[in-house]
């Protein structure tokens, strides 16, 4: 046969005579089983079968058809080899829900895969690896897979997010701003953890594994260095270092990444893992539980601190903290959640009772201050300008920031039409709302105060969207309307130094109109 036949058996397929393309491709390969284009052929069929993911639902026929397509031995160049690889990774993303879903059928799939001679690195072994890492947390062999699939493959387009959906391999719902190279290097990294920590350290099987989680310690760092828009690696490149227990210390360098990310409710909670300092445990773990975005993520972080509480007989403490977990488990029996065993012995202690509720709010704000502060400790004193919202309030503070990361209040006048974006300060404010505590700095010249009056003629744009005093200082619309301005106006008004979101700079942003 020649490529005329080939092409035949593609328009068959192409009009959806499948069946009469099987049965000429089929007695073409009997007639003459070492022809290229009648292999190429019927192995167009049998993918074009492979194809309906919709109907095939049953492991064992996908097996079966790939092995009849490995069959035909078509050279390691075929572009059919892709193909096939994307076909199965499509199955792989819903394969649990196939009847006869087991892990030992997965086993012989992926063994099989490894079988196929496709491109690699591409766009289908990119794919592939997609669909693995949706298993990662429940095949038991993730770690032999990454390793066969090898690391050094991902393409440098794995490393950004997609541009548009038809470029979109990552097919992760639960990750959707992560990387297919982040989501990979997360996961192999939590999967060398998983098995150092269970590898006893007498066991031959320890060294190696030590020798290699060294090496991904030094790959991460070279791989962040390369690529600073990956969100998560430093922290799991502190996990690994802590797990190694290397002589790089681990806390300094993720204070620097909390210091990134102050209200992710995780971070606090991860910190916590990596000191020893019973008291800051706790102060990191209220602070975790205060910024849980929801009660169920908070779980962890309760088990912890009742230990801690119990260390120190807060037994009321504790009891509160054990009764909530209880509330979150009662609100999540549909998702078939059960009690650990170490809550069920609580339950049995004499120090528990039953009774006691204390709100979250009540007993965390004595350890938000503490734990905020143990994040900043070395900052610097310095003049700042900070926006901070209580309650449905928004202020506007100018105040000096002492050591240990509080600062002393000067003004708390609200002042209106001022929103908090301006200000690159997030803070949390002890209960007397008396001091506050920064999570970033904000550096100002020294030579001129944050707040100030101003006076001069003021230029107003044609759309009316702003004004400028002196050609300077920014004056909003809503002051434009309140006071009726005309251009050329002299005006005296009271300017506050604001952070440009878009010039990413310090400005002067004009909040009162004095005359």
């Amino acid at each position: 046969m020649n490529k005329e036949f080939y092409q035949q058996i593609q328009d068959l397929l192409k009009q959806g005579h499948l069946h009469q393309a099987q049965e000429l491709a089929e007695k073409a390969h009997k007639e003459a089983p070492d022809d290229l284009f009648n292999n190429k052929s019927l192995a167009l069929v049998y993918l074009s079968k492979l194809e309906k993911t919709n109907e095939i639902q049953n492991i064992s026929e996908i097996i079966t058809l790939s092995e009849q397509i490995l069959s035909l031995q078509l050279p390691e160049s075929d572009f059919l080899h892709n193909r096939h690889i994307w076909l199965l990774t499509l199955h792989l993303f819903k394969i649990t829900t196939y009847p006869d879903f087991n892990y030992s059928q997965l086993d012989l799939l992926f063994q099989l895969i490894k079988k196929i001679p496709y491109q690699r690195p591409s766009k289908a072994h990119s794919f592939l690896l997609s669909a693995i890492l949706t298993h990662s947390h429940t095949y038991p062999h993730t770690y032999e897979l990454l390793e066969w699939w090898n690391l050094k493959n991902l393409r440098p387009e794995d490393y950004q997010l997609p541009q548009n959906k038809t470029d979109n391999i990552n097919t992760s719902t639960q990750k959707i701003n992560i990387t297919l190279a982040e989501r990979t290097w997360l996961a192999y990294t939590r999967l060398t953890i998983n098995r150092l920590s269970i590898t006893p350290p007498d066991h031959p099987e320890h060294t190696r594994l030590n020798y290699k989680a060294t090496q991904l310690l030094n790959r991460l760092r070279q791989i962040n260095q390369a690529n600073p828009q990956l969100q998560y690696l430093p922290l799991y490149r502190i996990k690994l270092a802590h797990t190694l227990r290397k002589p790089i210390d681990a806390q300094p360098e993720f204070i620097a990444y909390a210091r990134t990310r102050p209200k992710e409710f995780w971070i606090y909670s991860t910190l916590a893992d990596i000191t020893d300092d019973p008291e800051q445990q706790k102060a990191l773990l209220a602070m975790a539980i205060h910024l849980a975005p929801k009660p169920e993520y908070s779980i962890r972080a309760r088990k912890k601190i009742i230990k801690l509480f119990l260390n120190n007989n807060f037994t009321k403490l504790a009891s509160a903290q054990l009764n909530k977990l209880i509330e979150i488990y009662n609100q999540n029996k549909n998702k078939n959640w059960r009690l650990p065993s170490e809550i069920r012995e609580y339950l049995m202690a004499t120090w528990y009772d039953p009774t006691i509720e204390i709100p979250d709010q009540e007993w965390t704000i004595d350890f938000i201050h503490d734990a905020a502060t143990f994040i900043y400790h070395d900052f610097k004193p310095l003049n700042v300008a900070i926006g901070a919202q209580i309650g449905n309030k928004i202020y506007e503070y100018f105040a000096h920031q002492t050591q240990h990361g509080k600062a002393r209040i000067i003004n708390l006048t609200p002042i209106k039409n001022i929103e908090a974006e301006y200000f690159k300060a997030l803070l949390h404010i002890d209960e007397q709302q008396t001091h506050i505590v920064l999570t970033q700095q904000i550096p100002l010249p020294q030579q001129e105060p944050p707040i100030k009056n101003v006076e001069g003629p003021v230029q107003i744009s044609p759309d009316k969207k702003f004004a400028l005093i002196k050609q300077k200082y920014y004056v909003p619309p809503q002051l434009i309307e309140k006071h009726h301005l005309k251009n050329g106006q002299n005006l005296k008004a009271t300017v506050l130094r604001a952070w440009d979101n878009k010039k990413e700079k310090f400005g002067w942003k004009c909040i009162k109109i004095i005359q």
